[in-house]
């Protein structure tokens, strides 16, 4: 099967069938919801929804990936309609929502007009969830800001980039690390958390 066939079978055939699978699946369920808005490499900036549910046919509960869908606006009106549209797509109810899970920026919890905000309008027993790795990181930041200077933290966050554009400088960073360590395989370098 060659790719625009691939992908015709893929958008007209699979993704209906387990659309409706999971919205009978998750059916008048009580639910939670994990959003995040994002920008892609063109500038256009996406929601992405993952949902938590009781299976009743697997007894547990499940997370998994809901849709992704484009925002027109990235204000909260734009990320509630985005939002609310998902919701009509999989037939669920605003009513059986929760708890919504988002990360610490002021659309998604400002005390005026933020999404949490809005929602809690339409449904007052909502409950939101705010993302625990960017609070550490902001609570990593200021305690380190009294103790060490600026700079330290700025290099620690920019030793990834400098390994991962280069693998020359890959090699001779696994050839030092050899030697310092009696000849041990090296350590990954991991990328810092851009919260």
């Amino acid at each position: 099967m060659r790719r625009s066939k691939c992908a015709s079978v893929i958008k007209n055939v699979l993704n209906p069938h387990f659309k409706a699978d999971l919205a009978h699946v998750i059916g008048d369920s009580y639910y939670s919801l994990i959003i995040d808005e994002s920008t892609d490499i063109s500038v256009t900036k996406f929601l992405a929804v993952s949902i938590i549910y009781h299976s009743v046919t697997k007894s547990r509960i499940m997370t998994t990936f809901l849709n992704s869908c484009t925002l027109k606006v990235c204000t909260a009106d734009g990320i509630v309609a985005a939002m609310k549209s998902t919701l009509m797509e999989y037939c669920l109810k605003l009513e059986r929502m929760r708890g919504v899970g988002t990360d610490n920026t002021s659309v998604m919890m400002g005390v005026n007009k933020g999404l949490h905000r809005k929602l809690k309008a339409e449904a007052p027993h909502i409950v939101l969830i705010r993302c625990v790795c960017h609070f550490l990181q902001l609570a990593t930041s200021a305690a380190i800001a009294e103790a060490l200077p600026r700079i330290l933290e700025y290099l620690i966050s920019e030793t990834y980039s400098w390994f991962a554009r280069s693998p020359a400088r890959q090699m001779a960073y696994k050839k030092l690390y050899g030697l310092m360590n009696d000849g041990d395989e090296s350590l990954k370098i991991v990328q810092a958390c851009r919260a």
